[in-house]
């Protein structure tokens, strides 16, 4: 179990759990770390776009490969077996 967590959302939809998680909000703190690790986490992602341009060529590349192997299996029903 991880102590802790934040919320984010519509205002609206952040109301609404607050009221339903009354009990909860004072009984549940946030780490330290944790809340370090998660403003880095941040930080990182809004000074570049780096990760994600990685992620998503290797996400192109995953796609790509795995195509060209199933390509070449044979179809069963609805299952495929090389």
């Amino acid at each position: 179990m991880l102590p802790g967590g934040y919320t984010t959302g519509r205002k609206e939809v952040v109301d609404i759990l607050r009221q339903r998680a009354r009990p909860y909000l004072f009984s549940n703190t946030l780490a330290p770390p944790v809340a370090a690790a998660s403003i880095t986490a941040f930080d990182m992602v809004q000074e570049s776009t780096g990760l994600r341009d990685q992620l998503m060529e290797n996400t192109d590349y995953f796609r790509t490969a795995m195509t060209q192997v199933l390509s070449s299996c044979k179809h069963v029903s609805n299952q495929r077996f090389c």
